[in-house]
C-alpha cells in the first residue's frame, strides 16, 4: 500500500479539496517524514477564528501507529465539524471566537507499518527530554534506552521529527492563544475509557488542579452518567519522556494550557471479541465495524463540551470563581488531600 492512499490521507484530501475558498478552514502540510523512499505528510488543519489570540482546542491522533483508532476518531471529528461549519449557525458563531486545530496523524509511518513506534523504532510519547522524578517507573513501559527493538524505546536526542512537529505546533498555538485545551487520543489500556491529565513524570499534584476540578465538576453536572474515569496519569503509571509533560513543564509553563489524554479502553473490545487477541491490531483497535461507529459517536459530547468550556473560560462568571477552593477540592479528589 502506498502512503498516499492510506485511508486517513484520502479522507483528509477530500476535505481539503472541498475547503477551497473557505474563510474558516486552513489545511497545512507542515512537513514530511520518509520511510523506505516513501514520503508521509504531517498535517495541521485549522478551523475557526482568525483572531490571533482566540482560545484553541487541539485534537491529536496517531502518536502511536498501532493505535490507529486515535487517528480515525480525530478525522471523524474533523469531518463532523467540517460538515457542521457549512450550515450550522450556532457553530459558525462559536468559531468566531474559537479555533479548533486537528493534528490527526502524528506518526503516519507507524500507522503504515502497523507499529507503535515511528520508522526509527522510537516511541514518540517517550521521546521528550524530561525524566521522571519518581524512584521507580514501570519496567520498559515507563520508557527505556535498552534497544529500539523493544517497545517504549525513548530514542536519543534531539527529538524525532514527528515529536518535534507536535511540540512546535502546540507551542505556537499556546503562545498566541488566550487559552488552550488539547486532547490526545490513544487506546490500549483498561476496560473503561479514561481521561488523564498531567503529570506522567511525577506523582506530585498537577499545578492546574483548580482548572481541572472546575472542568470535571461542570462535565459531571452536565453528564452525570458519563463513561469516563478522570484522573492524573501518575495514578496509573509514571513515565519518562512524555511530550505533554515536556511542553507544559519545560517549554511553555502556561497556566492557560491544559493538556488531556483520552485513553480508549481497548481491553473491553478484546473481552467482547476474544479472537482479537490473536491480532496485534486487535489489541489496540476495535475490529467490528459497529464498534468503530459507536466510538465515533460516543465521544462527540466530550469534544463539544470542551469547545464550550473554552468559551466559558473567557466569561466574567469564570473569572469570579474561587479557584483556590477548587484546587483544594482537587487535592481531595485525586491526591487524598495531600499537597
Amino acid at each position: 500500500m502506498n502512503p498516499e492512499i492510506l485511508e486517513e490521507y484520502t479522507r483528509i484530501e477530500k476535505l481539503r479539496l472541498r475547503s477551497h475558498g473557505s474563510s474558516i478552514w486552513k489545511f497545512e502540510q507542515i512537513s514530511t517524514v520518509t520511510h523506505d523512499s516513501k514520503s508521509f505528510p504531517l498535517w495541521k488543519i485549522t478551523c475557526g477564528s482568525d483572531e490571533s489570540d482566540a482560545s484553541t482546542l487541539i485534537l491529536v491522533g496517531g502518536v502511536h501507529g498501532l493505535e490507529r483508532i486515535g487517528s480515525q476518531l480525530c478525522i471523524s471529528l474533523l469531518e463532523k465539524y467540517f460538515e457542521l461549519s457549512q450550515w450550522d449557525v450556532v457553530l459558525q458563531n462559536q468559531l468566531k471566537q474559537l479555533r479548533i486545530v486537528f493534528i490527526p496523524m502524528v506518526n503516519p509511518i507507524g500507522i503504515y507499518r502497523h507499529t507503535r513506534s515511528n520508522g526509527a523504532g522510537v516511541d514518540l510519547m517517550r521521546n521528550a527530554p524530561i525524566v521522571s522524578t519518581e524512584k521507580k517507573t514501570a519496567f520498559l513501559i515507563g520508557g527505556h534506552q535498552i534497544s529500539k527493538h523493544l517497545p517504549w524505546y525513548m530514542g536519543e536526542q534531539p527529538m524525532q521529527p514527528e515529536a518535534q512537529f507536535l511540540v512546535d505546533t502546540v507551542e505556537m498555538e499556546v503562545s498566541r492563544s488566550r487559552a488552550v485545551i488539547s486532547l490526545d487520543i490513544h487506546s490500549g489500556f483498561g476496560l473503561r475509557d479514561q481521561i488523564w491529565f498531567p503529570w506522567a513524570f511525577s506523582k506530585k499534584p498537577f499545578f492546574r488542579l483548580d482548572l481541572m476540578q472546575v472542568l470535571t465538576d461542570m462535565f459531571e453536572s452536565l453528564y452525570p452518567h458519563h463513561i469516563y474515569k478522570i484522573e492524573p496519569q501518575s495514578k496509573v503509571y509514571c513515565t519518562h519522556g512524555d511530550l505533554w509533560d515536556y511542553l507544559l513543564h519545560d517549554r511553555v509553563k502556561s497556566s492557560r494550557f491544559l493538556p488531556l489524554t483520552l485513553e480508549l479502553g481497548s481491553w473491553l473490545w478484546v473481552k467482547k471479541n476474544p479472537v482479537q487477541i490473536f491480532n496485534l491490531n486487535g489489541l489496540f483497535n476495535p475490529i467490528k465495524q459497529h464498534r468503530m461507529k459507536r466510538i465515533f459517536r460516543r465521544h462527540q459530547l466530550l469534544i463539544d463540551f470542551l469547545t464550550r468550556f473554552l468559551v466559558f473560560m473567557e466569561t466574567d462568571d469564570f473569572k469570579k470563581m474561587d479557584l483556590n477552593a477548587y484546587h483544594q477540592k482537587g487535592l481531595g479528589t485525586w491526591y487524598n488531600g495531600n499537597n
